[in-house]
């Protein structure tokens, strides 16, 4: 029955620690990986799969370098 429960709970968790992090980094675009993973109380992995998934997804992309750029978030829901 762990298994089982674990399993399920991944896939919600995921979807939640996803879409905070999208949140978090759409308010503080400046912020690192391990700011985000420090505020949301997950690991620095974590964080990189939320990141990945957001990229994929075309929501999430990074502007200028990696220490100096920033977050670039795209809300597909945000009337312009």
């Amino acid at each position: 029955m762990k298994g089982q429960m674990t399993g399920y709970l991944k896939g919600e968790m995921k979807a939640e620690v996803t879409d905070a992090v999208f949140e978090l980094l759409k308010k503080c675009p400046e912020a690192t990986v391990p700011e985000v993973a420090s505020c949301l109380g997950k690991s620095k992995s974590t964080i990189e799969r939320a990141i990945r998934k957001l990229k994929s997804e075309g929501r999430l992309s990074r502007a200028g370098a990696n220490k100096t750029g920033n977050w670039v978030v795209t809300d597909n829901n945000d009337p312009e």
